[in-house]
């Protein structure tokens, strides 16, 4: 044997059969507000995940990743209560990837439960299970093409869920590629289908965009467009166009990222608990966020972290929350996080 061989051989016996990462995320909310009804929404996110690939090295993989997350989101000013969502979402891939080929593909099969805490948000509990299948043509050394294909069975939860059961279809082609050195760009389209079992369905054709330029060796600035749908909590489905700019920097042992997206987004068949009290079907929103942080590096292990957010959401949407007063749920809310980032 070669070497090179060897070397490989080696490389391929000190790794082993599995790889694998875990990791847990504890976030405590205080909202610093003279609100009343604010300050009592503070509350706990929790994020525990375990990802893994078991025959990292080989010609057929097996990939599996479990996540559980608790989310914390408050309501308006005007309410003491909150939207707690307890999420477990968990994928298992069966993975085709030959060594010094240049086709390989994965099959994918996925499920999510996603439920309130409150009984009354019970109304939006659902379970998503999709199964998708992707094709990968590494055609050059810097571009690649790939074809993905999934499609799900969307359904609430519970005798109280309102969420009208649906199949999504999506099915897209892509490629990634890199037009100079400092310059790369990928691009899909396709085309999506709801499948609503009851109620408007989406039907269009699905495309996405991003350009990224390298302005120095440490830093990067890119430019997203997407045009998509994903199921919502409060209605059928949701649409948004996108249009995002991000930004990178590394300024040792400094890592820092910001970035700005306006979404216009359209939400399409309302849960009948909220036309009941808005006697709307149909909400559009135009959404703003602003995202800066960073992170010091004490050691390759340790860090500490810094992430700022601003989101703003202008809707046409209003209810009515008590005989006579009809709410707008449009806010503006500012966020500030800090911790420590550990890896054991």
């Amino acid at each position: 044997a070669s070497a090179m061989e060897e070397e490989q051989a080696a490389a391929a016996a000190s790794q082993g059969d599995l790889e694998y990462r875990a990791q847990l995320n504890l976030a405590y909310r205080e909202y610093l507000s003279g609100n009343d009804n604010v300050r009592q929404q503070r509350d706990v996110d929790i994020g525990a995940r375990v990802t893994g690939t078991a025959f990292p090295l080989r010609t057929w993989q097996f990939g599996f990743d479990e996540y559980f997350q608790r989310l914390t989101r408050p309501t308006n000013y005007e309410s003491r209560g909150d939207l707690d969502r307890d999420i477990n979402a968990i994928k298992l891939s069966l993975l085709f990837k030959p060594k010094n080929r240049s086709i390989s593909g994965s099959a994918t099969l996925a499920n999510t439960i996603d439920m309130f805490e409150s009984t009354e948000h019970a109304f939006a509990d659902r379970m998503q299970t999709s199964f998708g299948l992707r094709a990968n043509w590494q055609f050059l050394p810097v571009t690649k093409f790939y074809a993905d294909a999934n499609i799900g069975l969307f359904t609430g939860l519970g005798a109280g869920s309102e969420k009208a059961t649906s199949f999504p279809l999506r099915a897209v082609v892509g490629a990634q590629s890199a037009i100079t050195t400092e310059t790369t760009v990928s691009t899909y389209v396709g085309y999506g289908q709801g499948f609503y079992t009851a109620g408007p369905d989406f039907q269009n054709v699905l495309f996405g965009a991003n350009f990224g330029y390298r302005y120095s060796p440490m830093g990067r600035v890119s430019f997203l467009y997407d045009y998509n749908f994903a199921d919502s909590i409060n209605s059928n489905y949701l649409r948004d166009h996108l249009f995002k700019v991000t930004a990178q920097q590394q300024v040792v042992p400094f890592a820092l990222a910001a970035s700005a997206e306006v979404r216009l987004r359209q939400y399409n068949g309302l849960s009948s608990t909220l036309m009941t009290t808005s006697g709307q079907s149909v909400r559009d929103d135009v959404i703003f966020a602003v995202n800066a942080g960073g992170h010091y590096n004490f050691r390759d292990w340790l860090a500490a972290t810094v992430d700022y957010n601003f989101t703003t959401v202008q809707t046409d949407f209003s209810y009515i929350a008590d005989v006579g007063l009809r709410l707008n749920p449009s806010f503006s809310r500012h966020q500030l996080l800090a911790g420590i980032r550990a890896a054991l």
